[in-house]
């Protein structure tokens, strides 16, 4: 019996010295475990405020990208429209002076039937003014 009474002070007295050592020790490891967490937490605010300014970065390195490529399309428009304008002012004075010896052409080709032909003219000339007479009346 004096055993089993050993035995059982003994597991009640190293129950409580472990209780009361795990306690303390706990505390100690507790606090640890708590720095290491708040340590770990520190390190994980950080990388995410690296990560949004890396995504910050990486949005304003697209976005300065996308303004290059848009300015470089616009003044490439702006090239293209100049170069159409100029091509068709080209046209439009190539046209201007195709009508205007088109009318010379035919101006000199109407005086010389008239001082070939003057009375023929003047008959042609009475009866068209004659006709706009009668339209004009109307």
């Amino acid at each position: 019996m004096s055993q089993s009474g050993n035995k059982s002070s003994y597991q009640s007295g190293s129950r409580s010295g472990n209780q009361a050592g795990y306690q303390s020790g706990g505390s100690d490891s507790l606090q640890s475990r708590l720095a290491s967490l708040r340590a770990d937490l520190a390190m994980l605010r950080q990388g995410a405020a690296g990560l949004a300014e890396d995504v910050n970065g990486a949005a304003s390195d697209g976005y300065a990208t996308a303004m290059r490529a848009a300015q470089i399309l616009a003044e490439r428009s702006v090239d293209l429209a100049e170069e159409a304008a100029s091509q068709m002012s080209q046209k439009a004075t190539q046209a201007a002076e195709g009508a205007q010896d088109w009318a010379l052409q035919r101006a000199n080709a109407l005086g010389g039937a008239v001082r070939e032909q003057p009375l023929q003219a003047m008959a042609i000339t009475f009866g068209i003014g004659a006709l706009v007479g009668i339209f004009l009346r109307r």
